[in-house]
């Protein structure tokens, strides 16, 4: 079921529910600091990096922003409905004095329960201009079958 909501500017904004949840949980998370069952993204103490997760009748796909890391950094592991992204982001070495920083570094974890289950043997990932994309076909069994009318 998808959430119809209109805009100030008169148009027309669409959000699909469960992302209302992972919302929550990532808010639960932050107060608890606790792994809920939607979603988990830390890097160090900091910010939480953008992701999305689209879905279209084929699969899912999902896009985390990780800028500046490279693909050795990063490990996928898929399980049933669950996508887990692991990496590090390690300091810089330099040779002046640092004098200031906002970057982060440490360690990341990001977790996501789907809504249905993925063929984990045909799960891709590549990672682009610092953003990680993840394409999750569905199963099989989860994909809508159309039937046409005779």
């Amino acid at each position: 079921m998808t959430t119809v909501t209109t805009r100030k500017d008169g148009g027309v904004a669409r959000r699909e529910p469960y992302v209302d949840l992972t919302d929550f949980g990532s808010l639960v998370n932050r107060l608890f600091g606790e792994t809920s069952m939607h979603s988990l993204f830390r890097l160090g103490d900091s910010s939480i990096p953008g992701a999305d997760l689209v879905e279209t009748d084929d699969g899912f796909t999902v896009e985390i922003e990780l800028p500046g890391l490279a693909k050795k950094d990063i490990t996928i592991d898929v399980t049933g409905r669950r996508i887990a992204v692991h990496g590090e982001r390690k300091e810089q070495e330099r040779g002046g004095v640092l004098r200031h920083s906002t970057r982060t570094t440490g360690r990341f974890d990001y977790e996501l329960m789907l809504p249905s289950a993925i063929d984990e043997d045909s799960v891709k990932a590549a990672l682009v201009d610092g953003v990680l994309t993840v394409t999750l076909p569905k199963s099989k069994t989860e994909r809508p079958k159309h039937v046409p009318v005779t």
